[in-house]
């Protein structure tokens, strides 16, 4: 077997598609029908078409693409060129073999980063739970960067700040008690 191919349990085939080298390998075509198959790819594949779309699809014929390449979260119901923003708490469900055989559509899951070093403020982790044909989606949503930061500033500027009022707070104390000490030495010299 191809290192770009992977089989799970004798149902399950991974394809790794390379969409920049426009580049996949399908050693094993015989035995594709037997498996649901499931296309990886870092960058999206039915949102931009042309010959490496055709050729997945007349080769490959996935059940299901997973994708990942804007950070973003969206799905892809091709041939419609319909984008759905997927930004819920919600569980999405597919019967992919419906919609392989009925509706003659292939399916694509746009995977959002979970890296806060991407610079997007919707971060999560896509979770997927696949059931013979049924799949059923969701994205566990991390908390948004921007807030744990500026609550991590604000503690930050806050213990600074109780740290300064305290040592104002114990120092002052001492400086008056200085004061009246010499006040009171000052008061007992005998005045002439």
């Amino acid at each position: 077997m191809s290192e770009d191919l992977f089989d799970y349990d004798n149902r399950l085939r991974f394809f790794k598609i390379n969409r920049m080298l426009l580049d996949f390998s399908n050693p094993d075509r015989d035995n594709n029908a037997d498996r649901l198959r499931i296309g990886v790819s870092h960058a999206p594949l039915l949102i931009g078409g042309g010959p490496l779309l055709r050729a997945i699809i007349s080769d490959l014929d996935p059940h299901i693409i997973f994708s990942g390449h804007w950070h973003e979260s969206r799905i892809f119901i091709y041939p419609s060129t319909k984008v759905i923003n997927f930004y819920e708490n919600s569980v999405r469900h597919f019967d992919l073999k419906a919609l392989k055989e009925q509706e003659h559509s292939y399916l694509e899951i746009m995977v959002p980063t979970c890296s806060y070093r991407m610079g997007k403020s919707k971060i999560g982790l896509g979770y997927a739970v696949l059931e013979n044909y049924n799949l059923s989606y969701t994205v566990l949503w991390q908390p948004n960067r921007f807030i744990l930061l500026f609550t991590y500033v604000f503690w930050g500027l806050f213990v600074v700040c109780g740290f300064v009022v305290f040592k104002m707070m114990t120092r002052c104390p001492f400086r008056v008690a200085k004061r009246q000490t010499l006040y009171n030495r000052v008061s007992t010299i005998p005045q002439f």
